[in-house]
């Protein structure tokens, strides 16, 4: 009689268990905003995000239209909103964090050339491409050599101890108040290259030909840092306490120093004159000089975006934190589009556009596009890794053109080869008329403008 009872309170045990699961997963599809994707998630794609949502109630997500599942087997594309109290070992934390393209814009030169909308500089760059190659190529080995001996990591952080006395507090630190622990170099790039662009001011309405310095990437080292620090102490800390986190700061402010390194590097090779100010976080006491963003754009990012709410954003960004507009790489051979923003400072800090778009109605925007893998005899215009073929406007770009330069062993590379062993050809999710109608419900005004920033020359890490 005993063990049929037990068995029987077993079994509704279970049953309670079963019933739960799919309160759960009732719960977790209703969390998740869908009003702006482009075509619908996949089987894969809705289990994922279902076991994202599922161990809170307080958390919900946001899709992008960039939406998909990468060769990592990861879902890109969204924003994940939980409470600040949630346990931060809920967070979906990416290995690249912080990661983002930042741009400078060049100093443009005077002269009459400069007067009738022409610059010169521009002009030569493109008249020589072979020399351009070569200078970006010694700037690519650069970095790879200096980032084999001094990669970045936490042990680089800043080292500030503190002491209490009766007659005051005083530092114990060996090292300058928020200055590096450790000399650190900048890893190489996703992308860095120059390009060029023309624009129409917000005040005096003439168009400008401008040069840019553009470059994509962070601190891998940092980043997996920064990973398995959540891995470990996430069920111990909120989500709140990660946001306000020491670490946090100092990896997003230096994976924009280590891209504005490089960026300062590549106008030194190349002559160009770009704003510079000086890195006060170096861990050289002569400190450095680094470019000036113009605009910058992370790709994954922790934020509050409400008093009680933190978001973590994956190829995706805040539009009501974007102060000159939003940068979105197509791909680094075809370009980078700078979305702007609305007219709302006419000064030369924001001369892109300030911050756009609500929280409460989206609030997010994609930040580039993304490679769709196919064989190379299949037809074109298809997404072949769904069961279902949704027709997916795509451009094919071929990597190694003129003015694409790449270092020998370099990760691209490697990925290149394999692809081609597995006779796959790499086509890029392209930014046509549809894209560009859903980027509107986003909350972008169109009439706000694009910005095609056109490559010179491009160095792929």
């Amino acid at each position: 009689m005993e063990e049929a009872k037990r068995e029987k309170q077993l079994a509704k045990d279970r049953a309670r268990e079963r019933i739960a699961a799919m309160e759960n997963q009732s719960t977790a599809d209703d969390r998740i905003n869908r009003t702006f994707e482009l075509y619908p998630l996949t089987r894969d794609e809705q289990d994922t995000c279902a076991a994202l949502l599922e161990p809170c109630k307080h958390t919900s997500l946001l899709v992008m239209p960039t939406h998909r599942i990468n060769e990592l087997g990861e879902f890109q594309g969204f924003r994940f909103n939980a409470g600040t109290h949630v346990s931060a070992g809920i967070l979906p934390i990416s290995r690249k964090m912080f990661f983002g393209t930042t741009m400078t814009e060049c100093i443009s030169p005077g002269g009459v050339q400069s007067e009738q909308g022409i610059n010169h500089k521009a002009i030569e760059l493109l008249s020589d491409l072979q020399s351009c190659r070569e200078r970006m190529q010694r700037v690519l080995q650069k970095i790879q050599e200096e980032s084999m001996h001094s990669k970045a990591s936490f042990q680089c952080m800043p080292v500030n101890a503190y002491g209490a006395h009766e007659e005051g507090d005083a530092y114990l630190s060996d090292f300058r108040r928020y200055a590096d622990s450790k000399y650190w170099a900048p890893e190489p790039p996703d992308f860095v290259g120059i390009y060029h662009g023309f624009t129409r001011g917000f005040i005096n309405d003439i168009r400008e030909h401008k040069l840019y310095i553009v470059c994509s990437g962070g601190l891998n080292y940092a980043s997996h840092d920064f990973y398995n620090m959540i891995l470990d102490i996430g069920d111990s800390v909120t989500a709140g306490d990660v946001y306000e986190s020491e670490e946090v700061h100092w990896l997003r402010k230096a994976s924009q120093r280590s891209r504005c390194k490089i960026i300062k590097a590549v106008a030194d090779e190349f002559g160009l004159d770009i704003p510079v100010q000086l890195d006060t976080h170096e861990h050289s006491t002569r400190g450095s000089h680094v470019a000036v963003p113009t605009t910058e754009t992370l790709h994954h990012d922790i934020q509050r975006t409400a008093r009680d709410v933190v978001s973590v954003y994956n190829h995706a960004c805040n539009t009501e934190a974007a102060e000159n507009g939003v940068l979105c790489p197509m791909h680094p051979c075809e370009g980078v589009w700078l979305f702007q923003g609305p007219r709302v400072n006419c000064n030369g800090y924001q001369s892109y556009g300030s911050g756009f778009g609500s929280q409460f109605i989206c609030g997010a925007f994609p930040t580039g596009s993304y490679p769709i893998a196919r064989m190379r005899r299949n037809v074109k215009g298809f997404y072949e890794t769904r069961k279902d073929p949704v027709k997916v406007s795509a451009i094919s770009m071929e990597i190694f053109q003129q003015n694409v330069v790449t270092v020998p062993g370099s990760m691209f590379e490697i990925e290149h080869q394999a692809n081609q062993n597995l006779e796959l050809n790499l086509e890029y999710f392209s930014f046509d008329e549809p894209f560009m109608k859903n980027l509107e419900a986003m909350q972008w005004n169109r009439d706000n403008g694009v910005v095609e920033l056109m490559p010179i020359i491009v160095g792929l890490g």
